[in-house]
């Protein structure tokens, strides 16, 4: 990977992460207020870099987000169209697990890119609960990587009661939409967390 290339890991704040990614080539063609929106749905600067990376690497910025850009739409629905777009590059990898299992290399590549992936369309927007699910996933049938899917089931779980604890007057839209599929999701998540074995 080559975060480091990117300039964003010289930021010292999320702050300076938003106005570096304004600045680069490509991002600036897309609406600041989704930068802005993206960069504050990060908790580590880090999150930001492998965003920015993970987009440019397998040509999303370029064949999606900027394309999708020139619509004039609501940032609500750029930054879901962006989370989907990133989730559907994450199941992409996700599907091609089982098909290199035996080339270790290949296998780590393939889990590392889905992991982005699907991190990177939960930047974009937290509420993309099939995100949530396939890292679930993803971890839970790795070796090793228990710890990893229990903390993201956490996660879910936060997100969750969050969207739950919203007013209907301060909801979006699209929190209306993740709120009346939730039933559905929250137990697709239980029954993969008892299939896994993880608690």
């Amino acid at each position: 990977m080559f975060f480091k290339k990117k300039g964003i890991e010289n930021a010292r704040t999320i702050d300076e992460a938003y106005e570096i990614l304004t600045k680069r080539p490509g991002w600036n063609k897309l609406p600041k207020s989704v930068l802005r929106r993206i960069c504050d749905h990060a908790n580590e600067i880090r999150q930001i870099g492998e965003f920015c990376e993970t987009a440019e690497m397998f040509n999303s910025l370029k064949h999606n987000f900027i394309p999708l850009s020139k619509d004039k739409t609501s940032d609500d629905l750029l930054l879901t169209t962006f989370a989907l777009t990133m989730y559907q590059l994450g199941r992409k990898f996700q599907d091609e697990l089982a098909e290199v299992a035996h080339m270790p290399k290949e296998l780590k590549f393939r889990f590392v890119s889905a992991t982005l992936a699907f991190e990177a369309s939960l930047l974009c927007d937290p509420y993309y609960f099939s995100s949530y699910y396939a890292l679930i996933m993803v971890h839970g049938y790795m070796e090793n990587m228990t710890e990893d899917a229990i903390t993201w089931h956490k996660r879910f779980t936060a997100r969750y009661e969050k969207l739950l604890s919203i007013s209907d007057e301060d909801r979006t839209p699209f929190q209306e939409i993740a709120l009346n599929d939730i039933d559905s999701v929250k137990k697709g998540v239980d029954e993969l967390v008892d299939e896994l074995g993880l608690y």
